[in-house]
């Protein structure tokens, strides 16, 4: 049997913490690969102040901000139904430290030819909601219903001018199409004007320059609780919640077409599976907020979050149902 005189025990003692000195910087402590930002981060809108995906991004901005990321800016980057935002934001390849809000026009805009850029060419890192595009009108419009909209289409389908954020083929658009595609009324020949954002479809509307806005319910709730506005139908498969449930569907009057709208975050290409699961941890512990919770509600959205992988393929999914509708609208390139 071995035994160990008291200068032998020292030295065993000493070689035992040397090792555990040279096998700690390997667990929990370095973590090989951990990724935080190091600098200031930009969250870019792509649109104009006041629309809905300006509104969202000014949320996380706070959220973000209160739970200590570091400096977090919102760059508005208008123009190109969004691809200016994307481009911008590819400009940045490698950088965890710029992200973006995005909503179907990343995925309508290669399918209609506006842009080359694809979400296949970005990196998706999280799916924050679903919602669904709200139609209203001035409160003064002769305009009652949404029935009442139909009924005019069907005789003239150039008849009812729409206001559209932020370009065609965009999901207003699909939105509009697809109810009215569902009542037999021409899509081709609908009237319908594109503003840079859901505010400045709002302030038309309010200006009597157009007949009816369709837009992310962020930009028109407030009117419609002020009173300046009615709002007529929703896209939605049922009444939503809150101010929502006083808002009829198109289903319950008689247009049944569905296309469902959302808001992401995507990063740059080329980020590293580091970055991404910060981003990913990150915006969850937000979602899960009280203060994120009551803007859900207050926009008539529908929380849903995905981690990068699972978003990656909703985004898979509503791409091929995208062009399928935009098919229909002659508008494939």
């Amino acid at each position: 049997m071995t035994t160990f005189n008291v200068c032998q025990f020292k030295l065993f003692m000493r070689d035992l913490a040397l090792i555990a000195l040279c096998v700690l910087p390997l667990g929990g402590y370095a973590q090989p690969g951990a990724w935080k930002p190091d600098k200031a981060i930009e969250l870019i809108a792509p649109s104009g102040p006041g629309g809905a995906v300006d509104l969202a991004a000014r949320q996380l901005q706070r959220l973000l901000v209160a739970s200590r990321v570091g400096d977090v800016s919102v760059v508005n980057k208008v123009g190109g139904a969004g691809s200016v935002g994307m481009t911008y934001l590819n400009s940045h390849p490698k950088d965890g430290h710029y992200l973006s809000l995005t909503v179907g026009n990343l995925l309508t805009n290669p399918i209609i030819g506006v842009h080359p850029l694809t979400y296949n060419d970005l990196t998706p890192i999280v799916l924050l909601s679903t919602d669904y595009i709200l139609f209203a009108v001035r409160s003064d419009s002769p305009l009652k219903s949404g029935a009442d909209i139909i009924a005019r289409l069907k005789k003239d389908p150039s008849s009812v001018s729409f206001g559209l954020a932020t370009a065609l083929g965009g999901v207003g658009h699909m939105a509009t199409a697809a109810a009215m595609r569902s009542v037999g009324v021409d899509i081709r020949k609908l009237k319908l004007v594109v503003f840079k954002s859901g505010g400045d479809a709002t302030t038309a509307l309010l200006g009597g320059h157009v007949d009816v806005a369709a837009a992310a319910p962020p930009a028109l709730l407030p009117h419609i609780q002020a009173g300046g506005m009615r709002g007529i139908a929703i896209g939605a498969p049922a009444r939503q919640s809150g101010i929502g449930a006083q808002i009829p569907t198109w289903k319950e009057q008689g247009a049944p077409g569905l296309v469902l709208n959302w808001r992401g975050i995507v990063g740059p290409k080329d980020l590293s599976a580091a970055q991404v699961t910060y981003w990913e941890d990150t915006l969850a512990r937000v979602t899960e907020t009280g203060e994120w919770k009551q803007y859900i509600e207050k926009t008539v959205a529908e929380p849903r979050f995905l981690r990068s992988a699972e978003f990656g393929k909703f985004l898979d999914e509503q791409s091929a149902l995208l062009r399928s509708v935009l098919g229909d609208l002659g508008m494939v390139r």
